[in-house]
């Protein structure tokens, strides 16, 4: 059963509706919305619902694992570590990322590069993309 399904049966079972359900578990009337219609909800929503409500509710919260072993509920989407202190050590300290190479231009004045396109009978515009078109095939 979907997380949903179940709350739309809950909701019937105790005959009650969004708002009073956000005002039990302090979850706002439209995120209680969006489950009732199918919509995503941050996993906090869900867990909000599995304490306040019904226990029930639990097998839909999706935990993340720290990199240093502890299991949490993220506050946004992306984030990957359960405190500012795990965050700063383990991505200050990752040595397994390796940086991408930078591919530039050997730099030239505005003057010269308008008349390197004149020489190529193209204009400033063209030649750039041309460039970038070249530095997209070279770095790929």
């Amino acid at each position: 059963m979907t997380l949903q399904e179940q709350l739309i049966q809950y909701m019937r079972e105790h005959n009650k509706n969004n708002v009073e359900i956000a005002r039990k578990t302090g979850v706002a009337p439209d995120q209680i919305g969006n489950i009732v219609r199918g919509k995503k909800t941050p996993m906090i929503n869900v867990k909000r619902l599995a304490d306040k409500l019904d226990p029930i509710f639990e097998q839909h919260v999706e935990y993340k694992i720290c990199e240093c072993g502890v299991k949490f509920i993220p506050s946004y989407q992306h984030r990957n570590y359960h405190s500012e202190e795990c965050n700063k050590y383990f991505r200050g300290h990752r040595s397994d990322k390796q940086k991408a190479e930078k591919h530039e231009m050997p730099k030239v004045n505005l003057t010269e590069y308008n008349e390197k396109a004149r020489q190529n009978g193209l204009s400033y515009g063209q030649l750039q993309g041309r460039e970038r078109m070249l530095m997209g095939m070279v770095i790929r």
